[in-house]
């Protein structure tokens, strides 16, 4: 039986998932982590007086600490609905639109 994939992950999730503490985490949310030419923050959501992640969000900042990509200090992160939209734009790129 497959295992069915949690999109809101705690920070003690994430900390497990990419062999780290969950102290480093938290200051991942709160400082973030230089790729290189920015400072990139893991985007998250406190509730309870708890962070929750989303794997989208932890993918999307996975992918941001190892490619260095220049990003505005006052940029919004990315939401959902924008990382949809650019994937909606590539797909049309591609097909010629």
């Amino acid at each position: 039986m497959a295992k069915r994939q949690i999109n809101h992950l705690t920070t003690t999730v994430v900390a497990k998932e990419c062999d780290v503490s969950g102290s480093t985490v938290r200051n991942w949310i709160d400082c973030g982590i230089s790729n290189g030419l920015n400072v990139v923050k893991l985007p998250a959501q406190k509730m309870g007086g708890r962070y929750h992640i989303q794997r989208e969000d932890l993918e999307w900042f996975l992918e941001q600490c190892k490619t260095p990509t220049i990003i505005p200090r006052d940029a919004p992160t990315p939401t959902q609905r924008d990382r949809e939209n650019a994937r909606l734009n590539k797909e049309l790129e591609d097909a010629g639109w």
